[in-house]
């Protein structure tokens, strides 16, 4: 109980003094290599094996490419979700969540 507690005012701290900094520079980086990559035209297919429970990276990616460079995206994204994950996760529909089991 008390690692728990320590473990949970910790991640407070930590959210209070970086915030979404790293969330957003590996975000920033990740844009840079897609957009060097891809095409003007095409649409950009994204899958993401291993989400978590807070996908903010993917968030940013998505928010980046979509609103400051204009492109058209859908991810995928693949976790150990239970049904009730899916529900709360599921609110872009260019952003899928998905039980890793039904990754083909």
């Amino acid at each position: 109980m008390i690692i728990k507690l320590i473990k949970y005012f910790l991640k407070k701290i930590r959210n209070i003094f970086v915030g979404d900094y790293r969330s957003k520079l590996l975000s920033k980086i990740i844009v840079k290599l897609i957009l060097k990559y891809s095409t003007t035209n095409e649409v950009i297919k994204i899958m993401d094996y291993g989400s978590g429970f807070q996908p903010k990276v993917i968030h940013f990616i998505y928010e980046e490419l979509k609103h400051t460079y204009n492109k058209n995206v859908i991810i995928y994204c693949f976790d150990v979700y239970t049904s009730q994950n899916l529900k709360k996760l599921n609110q872009n529909k260019n952003i899928i969540f998905n039980k890793i089991e039904n990754l083909d």
